[in-house]
């Protein structure tokens, strides 16, 4: 059996154990779908399809910080068949995450960070040679600033990771400083952006990246939210999507 099933199954049984109400902790569930014009892959620069995508996955999460995803990608082209590397690019994808999210106190403020590791089974489904195994660590600094100058949250951040390749890629590590902006432009409407450039260590490249748009919160468990994505030397992709937490 293909070793990314074997991830699917072990990530399934944790999130259903931790959605259990005897585990009163663990009992945050969050759906969520995108629909993209394009799939690009900021952190490299580089168009995986030029072609829309449908994309979507729920999230477990814990008050501990501990949080459990499944995501789905999948091109919305009737060309080719799916999980076809060779006929559909990089359209298709699952990927299977933990991650854990948390901060602490410094002479200098309150630090939050992230711990992160996620198996990507990409277009190819029939072979394991083209998966990865991304490690990520992240720390943040979270600036607010007064009412009179709109409650604009400032954060910078650094992020560092470690892509594992299987054999028809190669290993990259890549630091990714940035900064995210968060604006409260009414009672349920958000603008965001994140700016950021990424440096791959292994290839010596320079990527910038950025996420811009806004989010409209229709309840306190419903957001609509839209989303351009840009990075150097290919399309911009145009985003719109919603989530939803029980």
């Amino acid at each position: 059996m293909h070793s990314a099933i074997w991830i699917a199954i072990v990530m399934l049984f944790a999130m259903m154990t931790l959605a259990n109400p005897a585990s009163a902790a663990c009992n945050h569930t969050t759906v969520y779908g995108m629909l993209l014009n394009r799939y690009i892959y900021q952190d490299t620069g580089f168009l995986g399809y030029d072609d829309p995508v449908l994309q979507s996955g729920v999230t477990q999460s814990c008050d501990s910080g501990w949080w459990f995803d499944l995501f789905n990608s999948s091109g919305l082209s009737t060309r080719g068949q799916y999980g076809k590397l060779e006929e559909r690019d990089y359209a298709d994808e699952f990927d299977f995450t933990v991650s854990k999210e948390s901060e602490f106190a410094s002479p200098l403020g309150a630090f939050q960070y992230q711990i992160f590791a996620s198996y990507y089974l990409l277009s190819d489904f029939d072979h394991g040679s083209d998966d990865i195994i991304e490690l990520r660590g992240e720390l943040a600094r979270a600036f607010v600033l007064p009412e009179s100058l709109g409650k604009i949250t400032i954060s910078p951040y650094m992020r560092v990771m470690e892509f594992i390749a299987f054999g028809a890629y190669k290993d990259q590590m890549i630091i990714r400083p940035g900064l995210r902006l968060s604006l409260p432009l009414g009672e349920a409407l958000t603008f965001k952006s994140d700016l950021a450039v990424g440096f791959d260590l292994s290839s010596g490249v320079e990527i910038f990246r950025s996420d811009t748009g806004f989010d409209y919160a229709l309840s306190k468990t419903t957001t609509l939210f839209t989303e351009v994505q840009t990075a150097e030397n290919v399309k911009s992709a145009l985003m719109a999507g919603f989530m939803r937490t029980f």
